[in-house]
């Protein structure tokens, strides 16, 4: 969908071969890729985005644009920035969930962090 590794993730997290786990969602009038960008065992992860208005390939105007990252983790941090997933609150807010597994705990989706332009680095 992106045709590889987009640069930026390429400076973050050195020695990167491919994204995974692809979570596409549709709101503001547009498919929101989130996807994660890691190496094993490095504890170096992030999550990226990328947005399309059309869903199917042959459609005018299909286009992925990569917004880049949206959250990075660190070894030192107590969450990992893999395995994204949008999920809406009860008015509609769309927010990011993500795993959380690090030294002080270990859990399944338990980060997250409301999604939009101001929430992104």
């Amino acid at each position: 969908m992106l045709g590889g590794v987009p640069a930026w993730a390429q400076t973050a997290i050195p020695g990167i071969t491919d994204l995974w786990a692809p979570d596409i969602s549709f709101f503001d009038g547009s498919f929101h890729l989130y996807y994660a960008a890691s190496t094993f065992g490095s504890g170096r992860s992030a999550i990226g985005m990328a947005t399309n208005p059309n869903a199917r390939s042959a459609d005018p105007g299909y286009a992925w644009t990569d917004h880049g990252l949206v959250i990075e983790s660190q070894p030192a941090d107590d969450f990992n920035a893999i395995d994204p997933n949008i999920v809406f609150d009860e008015i509609g807010v769309p927010w990011l969930v993500f795993r959380q597994a690090g030294t002080t705990r270990e859990s399944g989706c338990a980060g997250s962090m409301r999604h939009g332009p101001a929430f992104r680095s």
